[in-house]
């Protein structure tokens, strides 16, 4: 274990960045709740993984620009993905920042946005902006729920004393 805090001691920033780039949420999370027992500096997770969330977005983006997909979707397809696609633009009313920021929330969601977004030629610059206001909103909520996550354990591990009741509440947490 003291190896482990050794090398997130040492490396906290790029740790950070790669929770963000190649995990997202789950990982962001865990480093928020170490963060809050005082194991790794908080802003490192913020601003890290907030750059590593904001990077990797770019990677569907421009896999959608692909040929690829346009071959992907003929006959039936191509109708059954219009009727998908007039559905969710009922929801985000075919705002840049409300499809990227819906599919923040929903999971399994994010990828397949990213990749239609491409697909439909919005620009690099149209999405990196959008995509840098969501980020700034979406990774704030994430570090927040793990950071409190991390206090209440603190909270609770004094509270009980006994190490066997704080696993219980960690697996409890994390489940």
């Amino acid at each position: 274990m003291e190896i482990i805090l050794s090398f997130l001691n040492n490396h906290g920033i790029l740790v950070s960045f790669l929770g963000g780039f190649i995990t997202g949420e789950t990982v962001i999370v865990t480093l928020a709740f170490l963060a809050a027992k005082d194991l790794i500096p908080l802003w490192y997770v913020l601003v890290f993984c907030t750059l590593g969330m904001y990077v990797s977005d770019f990677i569907p983006f421009t896999i959608g620009k692909f040929r690829f997909w346009k071959n992907l979707f003929k006959g039936k397809s191509l109708e059954h993905a219009k009727k998908v696609e007039g559905k969710f633009l009922k929801y985000t009313r075919n705002n840049i920042f409300l499809t990227l920021f819906y599919t923040k929330f929903i999971y399994g969601l994010s990828i397949p946005a990213l990749i239609y977004l491409g697909h439909k030629k919005i620009s690099y610059s149209r999405f990196a902006l959008y995509n840098l206001f969501v980020e700034l909103i979406f990774v704030p909520i994430v570090v927040t729920i793990g950071w409190f996550s991390g206090k209440g354990f603190t909270i609770a591990e004094n509270v009980f004393k006994d190490i066997r009741i704080a696993i219980f509440l960690l697996i409890v947490l994390i489940i």
